[in-house]
């Protein structure tokens, strides 16, 4: 019933939305998976809309809690709604110390799916895929500029230190390689928020060992990032809309690079797959309009039809929506 866009938000602004988080609460407690994934994706729909903005803060720990939980489960439906339900509630989270430290759990943990996400093995697996969408749309979230720009800047420290550049830079590649505009566009707008918070500072240090590790990850992110800028990868597969979002995603990339590495490209090869044609991408570059250090929230994550209990189901596709994050995030319905 959530999916219906005039149920939808009647429901979620009823009290028994915060009921839904026990429920979630006790069926992970007992084992109970099939229970703890309906409640998962109940909430997941719900908190896509705004008339649950009290909900998420007073249950912020609790919902916290049960995503990242749920992110790392054995039972592939959960995983896939922790994603979603950990996407959205990152993009309203406020500025008090509670909030920014579980910033930079949510930031680790996603970068530690991240990193064990495998396009290859995941292919024809649309499950693994979606959550790695998410997981990506979480990090943009948790690292966006507005409104808590100390938050996002300990949560990018944090995911720095868990390999999140590299990883994402990969997701970036991976997509690429097939074709997959999507989780290419997606995982580049969380690099370019990772990357931008780090250049931003104010809230958060990656810590001493890491300096090297994360230089190297951020040239291999901006190499990437400049093949694609400067056009010389065949985009058109993408189609245009992603192809432009993608151009656009990694001009902030090389912004946030340059601002605190001084990268300039010069020398770079970075042999991204696909071809090298440089009649094949937007001639937009990297110096579009809007392109700054100020983090892009990623959009709620949609409600979907659950499959849980039952075979054959099939999910809505996952859209991205987009909005400047100094406009605030909670825009993004």
């Amino acid at each position: 019933m959530a999916v219906d866009p005039k149920a939808g938000p009647e429901l979620a602004d009823m009290a028994e939305t915060e009921a839904l988080v026990d429920v979630a609460l006790e069926a992970d407690v007992n084992g109970r998976e099939e229970l703890l994934a309906g409640a998962l994706g109940a909430l997941a729909n719900l908190t896509f809309y705004d008339v649950t903005e009290a909900c998420v803060r007073q249950r912020h720990d609790d919902l916290v809690e049960l995503s990242l939980a749920g992110l790392v489960h054995t039972h592939v439906e959960t995983r896939l709604e922790a994603s979603r339900l950990l996407c959205n509630i990152a993009r309203r989270s406020g500025g008090g110390q509670a909030e920014h430290e579980h910033g930079g759990a949510v930031a680790a943990t996603a970068s530690r799916i991240l990193l064990e996400y495998d396009p290859v093995a995941s292919e024809g697996a649309a499950t693994e895929r979606e959550v790695a969408i998410q997981v990506c749309g979480a990090l943009a979230n948790a690292c966006a500029a507005a409104p808590r720009a100390a938050s996002g800047a300990a949560a990018a420290a944090a995911a720095a230190e868990a390999g999140a550049v590299r990883a994402l830079a990969d997701c970036i590649v991976g997509g690429l390689e097939r074709s997959d505009g999507e989780v290419a566009v997606t995982a580049a707008r969380a690099l370019a928020n990772v990357l931008g918070a780090l250049a931003r500072g104010g809230g958060g240090d990656v810590g001493e060992g890491y300096g090297q590790v994360l230089a190297e990850d951020e040239t291999f992110a901006a190499e990437v990032a400049l093949e694609i800028a400067e056009g010389r990868l065949d985009l058109e597969r993408l189609g245009d809309d992603a192809a432009s979002e993608l151009v656009a995603a990694s001009g902030r990339v090389l912004e946030a690079v340059e601002a605190r590495l001084g990268f300039d490209g010069s020398g770079c090869s970075s042999d991204v797959g696909g071809d090298d044609d440089d009649d094949g991408a937007s001639e937009s570059g990297s110096q579009e309009d809007g392109v700054s250090l100020h983090g892009h929230g990623y959009g709620p994550a949609s409600p979907t039809v659950s499959t849980v209990g039952r075979r054959g189901g099939n999910n809505n596709a996952l859209r991205p929506k987009t909005a400047d994050a100094a406009a605030g995030l909670d825009a993004l319905s």
